[in-house]
């Protein structure tokens, strides 16, 4: 590899890093807007939120989570049942060809659960996603939960565990 593929490969890495989304080329995914919310002391879970992109001819199912952040991350999914909105822990979610997954507030979402330390606003927390195509390493950002409840027009659950 030449200093000029090399320089390419780091415009184009700077580049998607700018635009606070990252691309795995190898399997066509793209991870945006993800987010921790920083949860109330003392709590030791925190609800983690993204917008996942399946850029393939074939769909791709998210399944597990690693961070050295937290003990477990867990794929948690709500349903309404009865006029009651209840989180049960999923296996995986798939995205299918083309299209895009929404992890928010009030729907999908993962659970960091045991937290080796506090978070703090502002931080950014190193997390692998693993998808039936492989993994790839993201950068998630710790916001605040007012701030992110103004962007989502107030539309929010609270985790208790």
């Amino acid at each position: 590899m030449t200093a000029r593929h090399l320089l390419i490969l780091f415009v184009v890495f700077a580049s998607v890093q700018a635009k606070s989304s990252i691309v795995a080329p190898e399997t066509k995914v793209i991870v945006s807007n993800a987010k921790v919310l920083l949860p109330p002391p003392p709590q030791s879970a925190a609800a983690m939120y993204m917008i996942i992109e399946n850029h393939q001819d074939e769909a791709i199912t998210t399944f597990a989570a690693k961070s050295a952040i937290a003990d477990n991350i867990s794929l948690h999914e709500m349903t309404m049942e009865n006029g009651v909105m209840k989180m049960r822990a999923a296996k995986g979610l798939t995205i299918k060809p083309h299209s895009s997954l929404t992890l928010s507030q009030g729907g999908s979402h993962w659970m960091l659960e045991d937290l080796n330390e506090p978070l703090y606003e502002g931080q950014k927390i190193p997390v692998t996603l693993c998808f039936n195509g492989g993994c790839q390493s993201i950068k998630v950002e710790v916001v605040h939960p007012m701030q992110n409840q103004q962007q989502s027009n107030g539309h929010g659950h609270h985790h208790h565990h």
